[in-house]
């Protein structure tokens, strides 16, 4: 659902578009934030009209053109996307008023929606390729800080037990600096980023691709601006726009990656000699 301005200029105009329009109209009132970088190409393949008539529909429902009206979507992202109105959005969804069981059971079913989606973005070639690049990189970096942090460390601390050299990126601004020169050509990047991206991604996707370093983005916008500078491109949506999401299908996306490399029997071996370690020198004994 977009805006209620931009929302009201289709309304107002709609019973004077034509079909082409109308079914533009519709794809607009229907979509998320998917829509925010789409170009006029992409709109007119995905309602299968022309790019001409995406400019036209823009200028006839109020705007200057295209790109204003882009501009106009991309604000109520901005407005719409902060803690607080995520927080009352998130509230109107479930009802609140109601009862605290209710939250749990439709938080709990959105999230169950959400995981039967995802194959629909992650094709099982780009999954099997990833598994190659993890398992083929000299060292990995994992890149996450906000509400992405606990997913880079989930990451790592499933990578380390694998006996794989890895390396967490979760401080941004200068210190970034520090460990980004030491990223070399068979390493891999692997960052996350939701909507509001912090602005790190900008500076490593940049090295990286100067660099030709492998690199990975981890998003639940399958349009973000970032799609090309990297190597590979991972999104998969975690519902509606503007409330509070888990972090429920990331996790089981990063899970199922690591059941994965877990079949390699390198990988098996290690995590056999850490038990090892932890049986020859066990903790308690250290307490003693």
């Amino acid at each position: 659902m977009m805006s209620e301005n931009f929302i009201n200029k289709i309304r107002s105009k709609y019973s004077e578009l034509n079909n082409c329009h109308k079914n533009i109209a519709d794809f607009y009132l229907k979509s998320d934030l998917s829509v925010i970088n789409l170009s006029t190409r992409e709109v007119a393949e995905k309602v299968n009209c022309s790019n001409a008539s995406v400019s036209r529909f823009a200028k006839i429902i109020g705007y200057n053109g295209y790109l204003d009206m882009q501009n106009s979507i991309q604000d109520y992202f901005n407005n719409r996307l902060n803690p607080l109105k995520a927080l009352e959005d998130s509230m109107d969804l479930y009802d609140v008023k109601n009862n605290y069981k209710n939250i749990f059971d439709k938080s709990i079913q959105m999230d169950i929606t959400d995981l039967k989606k995802i194959d629909k973005y992650i094709t099982e070639k780009e999954f099997d390729l990833l598994v190659e690049k993890i398992k083929n990189a000299d060292k990995i970096y994992i890149f996450g800080v906000g509400v992405e942090k606990p997913l880079a460390e989930f990451l790592l601390f499933r990578l380390k037990r694998f006996g794989l050299n890895v390396q967490a990126l979760t401080k941004g601004s200068a210190e970034l600096y520090d460990d980004i020169q030491l990223i070399k050509n068979n390493d891999l990047l692997i960052a996350f980023g939701f909507y509001r991206y912090p602005r790190e991604l900008n500076i490593l996707f940049d090295y990286t691709k100067s660099k030709d370093i492998p690199s990975v983005f981890i998003t639940d916008d399958p349009t973000s601006p970032y799609k090309n500078k990297v190597t590979m491109h991972i999104a998969s949506p975690r519902g509606p726009v503007g409330v509070m999401h888990s972090l429920v299908v990331p996790m089981a996306f990063l899970n199922a990656l690591a059941i994965a490399l877990g079949t390699e029997d390198i990988y098996q071996e290690n995590m056999r000699r850490m038990e090892e370690i932890r049986d020859e020198f066990n903790f308690s004994d250290y307490l003693k």
